[in-house]
């Protein structure tokens, strides 16, 4: 562990260059259990989404996009934490590595040989793994290869953002779009953002992670003064979506939705119609580490499809423990689990 993270801290930590990724999963009393992703932005700090059925695994499931609520940037240093306490509940490492940020296709570009390798970010020595993320979230669209150690390879997704979903997210938060003017000659087309509201659902709808509201916080007995400090704490994480010593240079905006999917051709699936039927199968000519239906158990790594099963199931990457271990670790005997969370399995 002492090894790990002399690395992880020379590899990321005011590091320019540093693309690191971490998902947590996070069995929370109020908000439940829901995986947090979050993509190192600059050398402090990261962004960060919560996906309440975690990363979808099934290139044939019935529920392919899931919803993926923007949160607060969080320091870097938190993408280490494994911790528990009965008003936050338990936090473990489900996986960690580093990103890629892949071009995205034009819908009017020729389609590409599926036997080829995924694409490749922008050549230009000068695009950072940090400044290929903000380009692409000031777009509304992510494509991110995930290099993980639990995750299969190649791993990628897709995360977007509609036009409705960023102006409801911008009202809640009283936060405006900032635009630019420009001059068009009469009859310019204007310019058409691609992002589009198909393939939302109310399935999707409901997927949002609950705001969590720390109770034992609420209870605590403090001072005025306490209490003042506090308060001016909590309005300068408000006004900035960034907790203390994070900085929020990506113009994160708190509780926009998103949405995630696989990109099923990025990573290695062809489609295939049998008698109407559209599947999605591995094509074999693609070079990856999938190593058979139930992943490699010497290594942990998963392969296609896999499913993410929950708080009673899952294990951190890093210690090998449970939600429940690390409750016991840290002492903590009186958390009460909000029932109702069940895996996609379908």
């Amino acid at each position: 562990m002492e090894g790990f993270l002399s690395e992880w801290n020379a590899g990321n930590v005011g590091n320019p260059q540093g693309a690191h990724f971490v998902i947590h999963q996070h069995d929370h009393p109020i908000a439940g259990t829901h995986y947090d992703l979050r993509l190192q932005i600059n050398e402090t700090s990261s962004a960060s989404w919560a996906i309440m059925y975690g990363l979808p695994g099934d290139p044939n499931s019935a529920r392919l996009n899931r919803n993926a609520t923007e949160t607060r940037i969080h320091c870097l240093w938190n993408h280490l934490i494994e911790t528990a306490s009965s008003s936050t509940g338990s936090l473990l490492i489900w996986d960690t590595g580093t990103y890629t940020v892949l071009l995205r296709k034009s819908k009017y570009s020729p389609s590409s040989d599926p036997s080829s390798p995924p694409s490749s970010p922008d050549p230009s020595p000068e695009a950072t793994p940090q400044a290929l993320l903000h380009a692409a979230f000031q777009k509304r669209k992510i494509r991110i290869r995930l290099h993980g150690s639990r995750l299969p390879d190649p791993y990628v997704l897709n995360l977007r953002l509609t036009k409705s979903e960023d102006a409801a997210g911008r009202a809640k938060s009283g936060r405006a779009p900032r635009t630019r003017r420009r001059r068009q000659g009469k009859g310019a087309p204007q310019p058409q953002n691609e992002t589009s509201d198909e393939g939302e659902s109310e399935d999707e709808r409901s997927e949002d992670v609950p705001l969590a509201v720390d109770t034992a916080v609420q209870a605590e007995k403090l001072s005025a003064m306490e209490r003042e400090i506090r308060e001016l704490e909590d309005e300068q994480v408000r006004l900035t979506n960034a907790y203390p010593g994070a900085s929020n240079t990506i113009g994160s905006v708190h509780q926009r939705r998103w949405y995630v999917s696989l990109d099923r051709p990025a990573c290695g699936f062809v489609e295939k119609r049998t008698k109407g039927r559209s599947t999605w199968e591995l094509d074999n000519h693609v070079e990856s580490y999938d190593i058979g239906a139930n992943g490699d158990k010497s290594t942990g790594r998963l392969s296609y499809p896999f499913y993410v099963r929950g708080a009673e199931y899952e294990r951190s990457v890093v210690t090998g423990r449970r939600g429940v271990d690390i409750l016991k670790d840290e002492g903590v005997n009186d958390f009460v689990q909000r029932k109702g969370w069940k895996p996609v399995l379908n």
